[in-house]
């Protein structure tokens, strides 16, 4: 996490030579840091209630593309408990943001999430659309991980329709990216959503006895 309000205040701080103002400004730097730092914690220890409640914190204490991140990662953390409409809701406040400030491929990311929570409502036309615009958007500022995100939902979706060639090249095209970039997680989660896919498609009948 990079908290830009409290970098701009320490900035500011030392040109002003205030040691009252320069010593705020590096505590709020510090504890942007580590309530970060708490949120990313509890996320991947899958404690999500702490992990939203540091998430939500963090928003109130960085500005701009920080925020932006902020808000994207409590989204991620709502959506995987089920909040779906307040992550959407988030996930949109954090597109808003980061496209005020010039990150498009943070924008990019923002509609990743906001199409996995379409996706999850059956929303499919929705989900491809916004898959789609992502992948492009990713794909043109060199984020292979949010490009292969992108591919990665589209496979799912595809998947969800029965289309089982689409789904198996877009799964295809998100490894080559994986493979190449050494992402070991994608490709792990990329496995398990094959595995479920097969799984969907082709469910074992039980075992007749003699």
């Amino acid at each position: 996490v990079r908290p830009a309000r409290a970098h701009q205040e320490f900035g500011a701080a030392t040109r002003i030579g205030s040691r009252q103002e320069f010593q705020g400004a590096e505590r709020a730097l510090v504890v942007a840091g580590r309530v970060g730092r708490r949120g990313d914690a509890a996320r991947e220890a899958y404690a999500n209630a702490a992990a939203i409640q540091h998430y939500e914190r963090l928003a109130t204490v960085v500005d701009g593309v920080d925020r932006a991140r902020a808000l994207l990662d409590l989204s991620g953390v709502l959506e995987l408990v089920g909040a779906w409409d307040r992550a959407d809701a988030v996930a949109h406040d954090a597109r808003a943001l980061a496209e005020e400030r010039g990150d498009a491929a943070l924008v990019g990311w923002c509609d990743v999430s906001v199409a996995e929570i379409a996706r999850k409502h059956g929303h499919y036309d929705d989900a491809v659309a916004l898959l789609e615009r992502a992948h492009a958007t990713l794909t043109r500022h060199g984020d292979d991980a949010g490009a292969a995100r992108a591919l990665h939902l589209q496979g799912t979706v595809a998947a969800q329709q029965g289309k089982l060639d689409d789904a198996i090249g877009l799964y295809g095209r998100s490894r080559e990216i994986r493979e190449r970039t050494g992402d070991a997680a994608g490709l792990a989660a990329l496995l398990l959503a094959f595995r479920l896919m097969l799984m969907w498609l082709f469910p074992k009948r039980p075992r007749q006895r003699r």
